[in-house]
C-alpha cells in the first residue's frame, strides 16, 4: 500500500539533506527555512527571510516595480 503524500512529505522533511539538498543549493548558499505563516518549508538565499513566496504568505513584490524602464503595451510586447 503506497504511503500518502503527507506521510512522504514528513519523511522527506525530516531527512531533507538526503532528499532535497541538491549540489546547486549547497554551492550557491541556499538555506532551508520554515514559513512563519503557513508552516511549509522553502529554500532561500536570504538568511533573514521568515515567509515563503506563496501569495497568501508574502505580498507580490513586482507590483509597482516593473522589470524594465521601457513602457510596453499588449501589442508591443
Amino acid at each position: 500500500m503506497p504511503a500518502d503524500k503527507a506521510q512522504l512529505r514528513e519523511k522527506f522533511s525530516k531527512d531533507y539533506e538526503k532528499y532535497y539538498l541538491v549540489d546547486l543549493f549547497r554551492r550557491r548558499g541556499y538555506v532551508r527555512k520554515t514559513c512563519a505563516n503557513c508552516g511549509k518549508n522553502f529554500w532561500t538565499l536570504d538568511q533573514e527571510r521568515k515567509r515563503c513566496d506563496e501569495a497568501t504568505c508574502s505580498p507580490y513584490t513586482f507590483i509597482g516595480d516593473p522589470p524594465t524602464s521601457k513602457r510596453l503595451d499588449y501589442v508591443s510586447s
